[in-house]
């Protein structure tokens, strides 16, 4: 049975074949005149910037890792 949890048990860690990252990258120097008003999602949590930190530009990036070792074994060839 296939099914997804956000937060699963201390069992259930076993039967992760793959891990979903969210990275919310900032610009390193602030940027003139700019005010970031974005509210970023991130899987099921929102992120809003917060107020002393708006003048950075962001970029979201998404990756999804899989795990080889445990996938392998539950691959039906």
């Amino acid at each position: 049975v296939d099914s997804f949890s956000a937060n699963p048990t201390g069992l259930q860690w076993s039967d992760v074949v793959a891990v979903r990252v969210w990275i919310v990258a900032r610009n390193l120097a602030a940027t003139n005149d700019y005010t970031d008003s974005n509210t970023y999602q991130l899987g099921s949590t929102a992120y809003s910037v917060p107020t002393a930190l708006k003048g950075f530009k962001r970029q979201v990036y998404t990756t999804t890792v899989n795990l080889p070792n445990v996938s392998g074994r539950r691959q039906i060839p």
